[in-house]
């Protein structure tokens, strides 16, 4: 029988296949090789990724800001706190990717996707600028479909390397040997899709070494900030749960800054959840003052 492991390539190379047809079959490969951690991560692509999930970075984007009256009409928004306008212009894309292909198919003759911000939003940007004017974020076609591009990208890697392992199967049936050697080579999903920062990974390597530089961090800033958010926790709109997650994600960073040797690698990964939930609270980040310290807190630990 044919191997699901070559289908799949010859698939992916196809420009007119549907990538979420695509990720159903690479969901059976990655379930029958027991690799949990593509497992998840076509899940999380075909079904959405959850607002507690950090996202990969190409489904982080930023477009541009526009304001709308009947008087005036559609004109840029013009901010000099850049800070702000990049809090206001990032979107980050949790949609299903079904959903994401069906934006790009509705978007085919405008070639631009309107986001308007929701009412209550609306209301906190309407008294900031002293408007009644509707507030909009506008993404180009192309930067959904490099959504798409780089999910294919990751997947025609990920089985061109099972490949190279000789993982290819018989139809839709593994060896256990084709198992075992899944398993021993230690497939992780971001060494095929991410760029990582201050990491060191190698692959299939032995007798190798590795130095890395790192920058300096400054812990006292990273603390005070995270103090002041802490301090403004009752003042941001989350639900309960969010709330308590929050809080703990914020004060595992403080126990982390009290010790003698902070873990950067924990405080990173808690700022991630964190940031997760803070992204979807825009308006009260607003309203707190805490929009700017975010993005500070966010410039030390990237």
């Amino acid at each position: 029988m044919a191997s699901v492991v070559l289908e799949l390539q010859a698939e992916l190379i196809k420009s007119d296949s549907r990538l979420s047809d695509l990720l159903r079959k690479g969901l059976l490969i990655s379930k029958k090789l027991h690799l949990k951690d593509f497992e998840t991560w076509i899940l999380n692509e075909l079904e959405g990724y959850n607002v507690s999930t950090p996202l990969p970075e190409y489904r982080i984007l930023y477009g541009k800001l526009y304001t709308f009256n009947a008087l005036v009409g559609k004109r840029i928004m013009s901010i000099s706190d850049k800070s702000f306008e990049e809090l206001l212009s990032k979107r980050p894309m949790h949609y299903p990717m079904p959903e994401l292909e069906k934006m790009i198919e509705d978007s085919t003759n405008q070639n631009t996707l309107e986001f308007v911000f929701s009412g209550e939003f609306q209301s906190k940007l309407q008294n900031l600028w002293g408007r009644e004017y509707r507030f909009s974020l506008h993404l180009e076609q192309y930067q959904l479909e490099g959504i798409v591009g780089a999910v294919k990208t990751a997947l025609l890697k990920w089985v061109l390397q099972l490949e190279s392992d000789g993982i290819l199967g018989d139809g839709i049936v593994f060896s256990d040997k084709e198992k075992e050697s899944a398993a021993l080579r230690h497939h992780t999903v971001n060494n095929f899709y991410a760029p990582v920062q201050n990491s060191q990974i190698q692959q299939h390597t032995q007798g190798s070494t590795q130095s890395l530089t790192v920058e300096q961090v400054d812990f006292g800033k990273i603390k005070e900030t995270v103090q002041d958010i802490l301090t403004k926790l009752d003042t941001i709109d989350v639900v309960d749960n969010q709330r308590e997650d929050l809080g703990v994600e914020l004060q595992t960073m403080i126990s982390q800054l009290k010790s003698s040797n902070p873990k950067i690698g924990v405080l990173k990964e808690c700022w991630a959840s964190a940031r997760n939930i803070l992204e979807g609270t825009t308006g009260s980040l607003i309203a707190s003052g805490l929009a700017a310290k975010i993005q500070f807190l966010s410039e030390l630990l990237k």
